[in-house]
């Protein structure tokens, strides 16, 4: 992206994310409010806090310089088995080098962070079998450098990323209450902090239109798929 240059594109990411709890509160329905320090209590243990979660979004790429793009994302967020909620976010990207010429013609390095925000809702069985309302509220930044070759049609291109993912959870369990409840909740506070590595292509199909296809690996798990048409 060059300088005035301005990019319009549709984009679905799939994400793994294994946090953990750095706090949880049980809230029951006689107005008892306790912080937990055993994080199995109830039925929901570690194996019931990863999150698997789709975001479709539109995606707005423009270059403030020939070294600098901004960018912002807006869309819907979900779960497996969750209803659509909204999402958005954006961030920069810094165009470090490009080599023009010769043996290295089409190398080039950059470092781009970004910022999202979403939320969801599902219902699901624990491991313990019960059967619980999850609403969640998720942010995440992502810092990612990243070392590649352009050629007239494709570039293809790897990098190393630090994820940072914090989600706000509130679980009512719906099944199996003590006699003497008629509500039980539990908000946790979960947070994930990693380093992976990741790689991607990017197919010109026409000289406007452009597909991109990248994934993630070693911390969390994701990968995504673009369709952005460039003006």
């Amino acid at each position: 992206m060059g300088w005035g240059d301005f990019s319009l594109g549709l984009r679905h990411t799939s994400r793994e994310v294994e946090p953990d709890i750095t706090k949880r509160k049980q809230i029951t329905s006689d107005g008892t409010t306790t912080s937990i320090e055993d994080i199995s209590v109830a039925g929901v243990g570690t194996s019931d806090l990863p999150t698997a979660l789709h975001i479709d979004s539109l995606h707005l790429r423009f270059g403030v310089t020939d070294y600098l793009e901004v960018f912002a994302e807006i869309g819907a967020a979900y779960g497996e088995l969750s209803d659509l909620a909204f999402a958005y976010g954006g961030g920069l990207r810094l165009n470090l080098f490009e080599v023009k010429g010769g043996r290295f013609r089409g190398f080039y390095g950059g470092l781009q962070g970004e910022y999202l925000n979403g939320g969801f809702e599902e219902e699901y069985t624990s491991s313990a079998g019960n059967k619980w309302q999850k609403d969640a509220d998720w942010q995440e930044f992502v810092a990612k450098g990243e070392l590649g070759v352009a050629r007239s049609w494709f570039a293809t291109y790897i990098g190393a990323a630090y994820f940072h993912y914090r989600e706000d959870t509130e679980r009512r369990l719906l099944e199996n209450l003590p006699p003497s409840l008629t509500s039980f909740v539990l908000q946790d506070e979960l947070e994930e902090k990693s380093f992976g590595v990741f790689g991607g292509i990017d197919i010109n199909l026409t000289s406007a239109i452009l597909v991109n296809i990248e994934g993630q690996v070693l911390s969390h798990k994701s990968i995504f798929g673009a369709l952005q048409y460039h003006f």
